[in-house]
């Protein structure tokens, strides 16, 4: 934790000829640091592959902060990481009601509705997310995998083009354009 503070510029490490203790973390990290770095830390261990630990983390971060729309986001992965698509649902779902204009959450929903088979509902979200954010070509490959599934072959393809005029080496949607 102190290494990320000094990383992040948050912390300065007290000089040699300091006699008296340095101040103690609470008293010089805002409150919001301390919760983005409980979330990395999560998001580290989800990475690691513990999203049970993972989930404890972002536990500990929506109690503290029940408006935390990240842990939320965060803790909705994690649920779906283990298949536990409903928890990942409502974490999701409340992340979106909390923060809106997020395009990252709306995706990370669209994925779970994709395995619930819920293609409409992905490609709703997705649409969703390309209006806040016309620039990310994952976005327009979701969506179209989701119109692919839902038989729309007509509407996909326009997708998978625009994502390919944003990212024109994207795998995903070289192998779905075809």
């Amino acid at each position: 934790l102190l290494t990320a503070l000094i990383a992040a510029g948050s912390f300065a490490p007290p000089s040699r000829a300091l006699l008296t203790d340095p101040p103690l973390a609470q008293e010089t990290v805002s409150p919001e640091t301390v919760e983005q770095l409980r979330l990395m830390e999560g998001l580290a261990k989800l990475e690691a592959g513990a999203p049970q630990q993972a989930i404890a983390i972002f536990n500990q971060v929506i109690r503290k902060n029940p408006n935390s729309a990240d842990a939320y986001n965060l803790r909705g992965v994690a649920y779906m990481v283990l298949e536990q698509y409903p928890k990942a649902l409502a974490d999701l779902n409340q992340a979106i009601q909390l923060n809106p204009n997020d395009p990252v959450m709306y995706f990370n929903r669209a994925n779970v509705y994709g395995v619930l088979e819920n293609f409409e509902a992905a490609a709703a979200d997705c649409g969703q997310a390309i209006q806040l954010d016309p620039t990310d070509a994952d976005l327009f490959t979701c969506r179209g995998q989701a119109r692919l599934a839902l038989e729309q072959p007509e509407a996909a393809l326009p997708d998978f083009d625009q994502a390919l005029v944003l990212n024109p080496r994207l795998e995903e949607a070289l192998y779905f354009r075809g």
